[in-house]
């Protein structure tokens, strides 16, 4: 059986090389040569119209995109020069035309379309007419036809039809048509989506896949260029690529223009394109179905020999059941009692195991229930209980009055206290007389960590109710009193008296916002930006600054894992959990000691749940902070992360430290783990959700912003009238001319009645009547050219509800300072 792959170029043209080969795409000195013979015959007999002639003369420029790397369709060569089949069927167009194009490099093909499509560039060489882009483009024919093709490894025989990969992992590009097709075609296919050609060839050849679908072109090509032997194009596909050069939608004319000089390109012409850059390869092998075929007939011949040795075993069997019964009752109520997830168990008088069932040997740290018969309490592992249940089997049993449904603690094979809800009763013979003790329990350990972990949420949600209620009436005082003690600084002179009483009015509001933010961040209702992070690169800009918190008799050790996740979290957010849990540390040493901080890369899955009860299977980012301090028992571990809650001297600590740090990871969806014992150090392990895009760049720190940066027009709106006055003040003092309103409808009146361009609106987000996200739609067509800042003292819930939290939308977070304000204005006009 033979398999070869064919390239259309509006026309069937084949080439053949022999079999199982995989020579590189070499240039044919025949082919280039008949490519480098100008085709003026052509310029003279195109039929172009004098409107078309015209148009070209009008128009000397025509920039076309180019695609760097979609070799060898298009890509740029080692001098970073256009080349491919697309630029050779460029070439041979401005030959026809006896115009050149000018070819834009140097981007991406992501960025050349969205350059395309905002006409920053003209026309594409190579491109497949959808119904989207054919909103702004217009296409010529298709010229270019690029068949898939089946990749396999070199011991697999012939391919013949598609659902012959039903069940088989195979590998396609994300991104491209093929995964739409396969998927909607082909559901039994077990696609694995790679991001590039050479991915999908590696996976490929370790064995990860079975099989690689891509157009024929480009695998031809990375398999020569990558000198691959051990691959070989085993089947072919029933979709292929139609290429077509477009053009953008008000330039339809030139469209007409480039298909005249498409259609005036000679089939001798289009082989030699062929020649010099497609290769192709032939696999013959043997049809083993006809093997298959035959190995099913002996399957089926086999599988009714086995059905009448069944058959023939059953009725031996039938005639031994009345010997059986009683074993197979006894099999079947054991069957019962390992099934069920209840822990059962039965004693003598002496309190000595008559037996069990499955689950409650395991918990006692046996896999075999037989080996606990004659065996009591002492013997197990959790002896130190032994008198406690010896006590209540006894009471039962003498008593004959059961115990039910009390709780209590059993030591479990690992060590771990497990809680326990069991019930006693007593076992008696069929005489009724009581012969021992019957007893059943079932783990509740995960029940009572889930109602722990609830009276936390209540606790947090009547804190967070608490903050959210004061913050927007707090924000606005403290951003009054922020305001004009940061102006009367700036007019205040440092050698006058009351310039040193400024700076601690200054100095205390800003310590009263910064406790606010840590109730909010407590409560998850902190405003938050999180991007996609580097969790190693933040931790390692902060390492400077932790060392200046924990002083110089404390070592930092600082062990970043290899091949970090990225994460995605507001990174000042990230600063703050470093911050509060260095601190924590520092005051758990008394002297010298380590501080150690560590991040790797953790997978959870279902049977981790016992070692992590409040977390959902998947991948994390995990770091580590470890101390060696004093350590803490378990009483205070399970009160470290309630709100006000410290261990610290009065006066030294809010007890919202730890408390933040839960709030900061449970908005994050995260999770943490404390491990801890007096005298032996402790250790915080947070989990962090991984994410799945690249990280963004790290910004660089703000850069102090002078006053009087501008003096553009702003519509300032606020009905809290002293918010209102000291944010004036603040933008007049940096230049700025105001148009100042105290309600949505004011506002609007005056920017309909405002002869100047108001370049900025500046406005609350919650007020009477409209709130802000909704009066700058509608201040929007007054003034087209019109940016917007947000402002708000309210809580991240509820100021969510109003769409300023998206991504991109700027917000500045009630209370601010001159600088703040400052740069959010020029990052709202684009200075």
């Amino acid at each position: 059986t033979a398999v070869v792959a064919v390239v259309l170029f509006c026309g069937p043209l084949f080439a053949k090389n022999p079999p199982n080969s995989s020579e590189a795409v070499q240039a044919n000195p025949a082919a280039q040569k008949q490519l480098s013979e100008p085709a003026i015959h052509g310029a003279r007999n195109l039929a172009l119209t004098e409107e078309e002639r015209a148009w070209l003369q009008a128009h000397p420029v025509i920039r076309v995109m180019h695609d760097p790397a979609w070799a060898p369709v298009e890509f740029a060569d080692a001098q970073e020069n256009p080349s491919g089949i697309t630029e050779d069927y460029l070439r041979l167009v401005e030959q026809r035309l006896g115009i050149t194009f000018e070819r834009v490099g140097g981007l991406s093909w992501q960025e050349a379309m969205a350059r395309l499509q905002r006409r920053d560039l003209d026309m594409t060489i190579c491109l497949s007419a959808t119904a989207e882009r054919s909103k702004f483009l217009t296409f010529t024919r298709p010229y270019l036809n690029i068949p898939s093709v089946i990749l396999a490894r070199e011991a697999v025989t012939y391919i013949g039809d598609m659902q012959e990969l039903a069940g088989h992992k195979v590998a396609v590009v994300e991104g491209y048509p093929l995964v739409e097709w396969l998927s909607r075609d082909f559901p039994g296919i077990d696609l694995v989506k790679v991001k590039t050609v050479e991915e999908g060839l590696r996976r490929l050849q370790q064995g990860e896949v079975s099989c690689f679908v891509d157009n024929l072109l480009v695998m031809g090509y990375y398999l020569a260029k990558l000198k691959i032997a051990d691959l070989k194009i085993a089947g072919t596909t029933p979709y292929e690529y139609a290429q077509s050069m477009a053009v953008r939608k008000d330039w339809s004319i030139l469209a007409g223009i480039l298909q005249k000089a498409l259609d005036s390109i000679s089939p001798a012409e289009r082989a030699a394109i062929y020649h010099k850059w497609v290769p192709s390869r032939y696999d013959f092998g043997f049809d083993y179905r006809l093997v298959w075929r035959i190995l099913a007939l002996f399957a089926v011949a086999l599988a009714g020999l086995i059905f009448w040795i069944r058959k023939l075993i059953k009725e031996i069997q039938q005639r031994k059941r009345a010997e059986m019964e009683l074993a197979d009752a006894h099999k079947l109520l054991q069957t019962i009692l390992n099934t069920t997830p209840m822990r059962i168990f039965w004693k003598n008088r002496e309190s000595r195991y008559l037996g069990c069932n499955l689950a409650f040997s395991r918990d006692a740290g046996t896999e075999r229930p037989e080996e606990l018969i004659g065996k009591d309490d002492y013997q197990l592992q959790w002896q130190e209980q032994a008198e406690k249940f010896r006590a209540d089997d006894q009471r039962v049993i003498d008593t004959g009055v059961p115990k039910l449904a009390y709780e209590e603690k059993l030591r479990g094979p690992k060590g771990d206290l497990l809680w326990t809800r069991t019930s006693k009763v007593p076992l008696c013979n069929e005489q009724q007389e009581i012969i021992g003790m019957l007893g059943i329990y079932e783990d509740i350990t995960e029940r009572k960590q889930l109602k722990a972990q609830l009276i936390q949420a209540q606790k947090m949600e009547a804190i967070g109710q608490l903050a959210g209620g004061v913050a927007h009436d707090f924000n606005n005082k403290l951003g009054v009193i922020l305001g004009y003690a940061e102006l009367a600084l700036m007019h205040t002179a440092p050698d006058q008296p009351t310039f040193q009483q400024l700076q601690e009015i200054h100095k205390a509001a800003e310590s009263s916002a910064g406790l606010t933010r840590q109730l909010l961040a407590f409560a998850r209702q902190q405003p938050a930006t999180p991007k996609v992070l580097d969790l190693n690169q933040n931790i390692d800009d902060m390492l400077q600054m932790l060392r200046r918190l924990i002083g110089e008799d404390i070592e930092l050790d600082w062990n970043p894992g290899t091949n970090l996740w990225p994460v995605k979290v507001d990174p000042t957010q990230i600063d703050q959990l470093l911050a509060n849990l260095s601190v924590n540390a520092r005051d758990a040493i008394s002297s010298s000691g380590r501080l150690t901080i560590e991040t790797a890369n953790t997978s959870i899955g279902p049977a981790d749940r016992a070692a992590h009860p409040y977390c959902v299977p998947g991948n994390y980012v995990s770091f580590t902070v470890t101390d060696n301090g004093c350590g803490m028992d378990e009483a205070t571990q399970n009160k470290i992360f309630e709100p006000f809650f410290t261990t610290k001297e009065v006066g030294k600590g809010t007890g919202l430290g730890l408390a933040t740090v839960f709030g900061i990871i449970k908005q994050n969806q995260g999770f943490i783990n404390v491990y801890s014992q007096p005298g032996q150090g402790t250790t915080f392990r947070i989990y962090l959700p991984r994410h799945t895009g690249n990280p963004e760049p790290t910004q660089a720190d703000t850069p102090t912003i002078e006053i009087a940066m501008g003096n553009e027009s702003i519509l300032l709106v606020d009905d809290d009238p002293s918010i209102r006055d000291i944010v004036n003040m603040m933008l007049e003092t940096s230049g700025y001319r105001v148009v100042e309103a105290a309600s949505p409808a004011e506002a609007i009146e005056l920017a309909e009645k405002h002869s100047g361009e108001i370049r900025l609106l500046i406005t609350d987000v919650i007020m009477p009547e409209m709130n802000g996200r909704d009066l700058a739609t509608y201040l929007e067509p007054l003034h087209p050219n019109l940016k917007c800042l947000f402002m708000s003292g309210y809580t991240a819930t509820v100021i969510a509800q109003h769409g300023v939290l998206d991504e991109d939308v700027l917000f500045i977070q009630k209370p601010f300072s001159l600088d703040e304000l400052n740069g959010k204005i020029r990052m709202a006009l684009g200075a």
